[in-house]
């Protein structure tokens, strides 16, 4: 049997990024399921026939959507990247189909991404390879919609660990509200590389550093999902839409981190080599013998 259900796994969401409710590829009818889904908690089940009477409209004289609506709007999040789907085989061995939602797009500009598709993680280690075209009635019945905040490798995305060494240098990652969140950073980060340089993948590094600590001061909103957070920003740098706030600030902190570091280092006594430091701790020895001699002679 079908059913819409929640991944455990995936982290809870209390906010919604912008990028979604402001989606002008989405009718405002797609954007409003998309956030009464995305805002249903934990361990909720249903049959996936039962979608177009689970989302209630009191407006509506039928009191709730139709079945034809209800695949117009699914359709509309898989075209535009929120909705993916894929095969998998149950614990009967029966073959179905999921589809899994998440709260950023996985579709980034071509003219951008160099014809890469979306990027993301896998769901349960397999790769998401997202089907075109209507969704039929009787596919629709074997539809599994999986709520995940966790956003999906689409068919055709790389690997770009490497290039990123290649192409781009060591990023400052130093400021303290990052620390906790380096190996998130590092995930995106490693995603957009081939599509930003290193001076775009700082600023938006800096921009999540100066939410943070403006977060921890409470100057503003704190941040529920730093890496869909962060997704959002590199994606709205690719496309040039990316207006930092925060990052100059940060840039300044790191600046004067850097050159208070290296005062301290022209401070520093140079280090000896190890014949020099031989050498040192035999004169201090022999110092101490001369006076422990000069001592005992005044006794005697």
């Amino acid at each position: 049997m079908s059913r819409i259900r929640i991944d455990d796994s995936a982290e809870y969401w209390w906010s919604l990024p912008c990028s979604l409710l402001r989606d002008s590829r989405l009718s405002y009818e797609a954007r409003g399921v998309a956030c009464h889904l995305l805002s249903l908690g934990r361990n909720w089940q249903l049959r996936a026939v039962a979608l177009p009477r689970v989302l209630h409209d009191q407006s509506r004289a039928k009191g709730h959507l139709g079945r034809d609506l209800c695949r117009r709007i699914l359709r509309e999040l898989e075209d535009a990247g929120y909705l993916a789907r894929r095969k998998f085989q149950d614990e009967e061995g029966l073959w179905r189909w999921e589809s899994v939602l998440t709260p950023v797009s996985q579709k980034v500009p071509q003219t951008s991404m160099a014809g890469l598709a979306g990027d993301g993680e896998t769901v349960d280690g397999t790769s998401v390879a997202g089907q075109g075209g209507d969704i039929g009635v009787s596919e629709y019945k074997e539809e599994v919609v999986v709520k995940n905040i966790k956003p999906l490798l689409q068919t055709g995305a790389v690997d770009n660990s490497q290039k990123i060494g290649e192409a781009s240098a060591p990023l400052d990652l130093s400021h303290p509200s990052l620390l906790p969140y380096l190996r998130v950073i590092s995930d995106v980060i490693r995603r957009f590389g081939p599509s930003l340089t290193a001076e775009q993948i700082q600023l938006a590094a800096d921009e999540l550093a100066g939410v943070l600590s403006a977060a921890g001061s409470g100057k503003h909103v704190g941040i529920r999902s730093v890496r869909s957070w962060l997704l959002a920003v590199m994606n709205s740098a690719v496309a040039g839409e990316f207006i930092p706030e925060f990052a100059p600030n940060i840039a300044r902190w790191r600046k004067n981190r850097q050159e208070a570091m290296e005062a301290v280092q022209l401070r520093a006594p140079m280090q000896q080599s190890e014949a020099e430091r031989q050498k040192a701790k035999a004169e201090r020895i022999k110092a101490i013998a001369d006076l422990k001699a000069m001592f005992q002679g005044r006794k005697q």
